[in-house]
Formats: C-alpha cells, sequence, structure tokens
C-alpha cells in the first residue's frame, strides 16, 4: 500500500483557461436565433390584439401603453439576442470541451472528457436547412445536457461527436485495462 500524500497546491499553479482560443459558432446560427425571436415576438403581437379586440372597452387607452411595452420587450429581446450571440465560443483541449456564453452573465462550461456519459447530435429543422447541428454531452448523475453547443457546422458537431467518442471508449478501456492488471507488491 503506497503512502497518502495530498499537497497544496498553489494559485499560480491551476491552469488558466481563459488562455484558450475559443472559436466561434456559425454565424448562420444568428439567423436561428432571430427566427426564434420572430416567432416569440409573433406570439406576442397577436396575444396583444386578441387582448386589445375583448378588454380595450374595459382597459382602455392602459392597452396603448401595454402595446408600447410588449413592442419595448421585443426590440430589446432582438437587440439582445444579437449581442448575446457574439459571445458563444466553445474550444476542445486534449481533455475537456469549454463552452462559454452570456452578455451581462457569462457562463463557461469546462467537461472533461472522461465525465461524459454520452453524446448527442441533433439538429432542428431550420438549422438542417443552414447546415448546422448541435452538440449535447451527459455527465452521470443529470437526465439534462451538462453543455450543449448550438450553432456549429454540420461537419464539426460530427467531428467533435467523434473525437468525444473516441475519448469515452479510451478511457473505458484505459479502465478495463487497469481492473485486470494484477497487483505488484
Amino acid at each position: 500500500m503506497s503512502d497518502f500524500q495530498n499537497e497544496p497546491i498553489t494559485l499560480s499553479q491551476l491552469p488558466d483557461f481563459e488562455e484558450v482560443n475559443l472559436e466561434p459558432v456559425s454565424k448562420k446560427y444568428l439567423k436561428v436565433l432571430i427566427f426564434n425571436a420572430f416567432i416569440f415576438s409573433m406570439v406576442l403581437i397577436v396575444s396583444y390584439f386578441v387582448s386589445l379586440f375583448f378588454f380595450y372597452e374595459l382597459l382602455g387607452n392602459v392597452m396603448i401603453y401595454i402595446g408600447i411595452i410588449i413592442l419595448s420587450l421585443i426590440i430589446l429581446n432582438i437587440i439582445w439576442t444579437v449581442f448575446e450571440f457574439k459571445n458563444r465560443k466553445f474550444a476542445l483541449r486534449e481533455k475537456d470541451l469549454i463552452y462559454k456564453r452570456g452578455l451581462l452573465r457569462y457562463t463557461t462550461s469546462i467537461v472533461p472528457f472522461n465525465r461524459i456519459q454520452h453524446v448527442t447530435v441533433f439538429e432542428g429543422w431550420y438549422s438542417r436547412k443552414l447546415g448546422l447541428k448541435s452538440v449535447a454531452v451527459y455527465t452521470a448523475g443529470g437526465t439534462w445536457a451538462m453543455m450543449k453547443i448550438a450553432g456549429l457546422p454540420k461537419e464539426t458537431a460530427d467531428k467533435i461527436n467523434q473525437l468525444i467518442l473516441k475519448k469515452i471508449d479510451e478511457e473505458e478501456t484505459s479502465n478495463a485495462e487497469n481492473l485486470t492488471e494484477p497487483e505488484h507488491d
């Protein structure tokens, strides 16, 4: 049995993921985001006009102010979508996958390949027309994706999928070999 050691690590020894050159997702993905914002906007506008038809006599001019608020929210949502899109970036390293996104609050997810249980590649109908796919990785203990990188060109998404599957296979093979090796004293 070996002696247990637990040496301290100084902050200067920690790896700095921010030094990694992150790649932006495809510019075509902005079209998908704008399309989604447009659909959301249409639902709001239709709801407003339906409520305007039924409640104008009851609420009167308040409905005009509600309309102005809804229009302002739609414009703000589209502006937010465009600026947030510019911050969607990812990177692959030897041992992990990094994804960063956000506008006012940034989220950086780093998932080591040896923690990934499975990977899913999917595409929506509009993304398919634009030649885009999404990659979702799942870790143990969760039923939803730990990380989802949307807006990747099909070829890139397929390559990432194959790389992750290869890394998972290598990890499982390595673990299986370690289990079958006899212990030496």
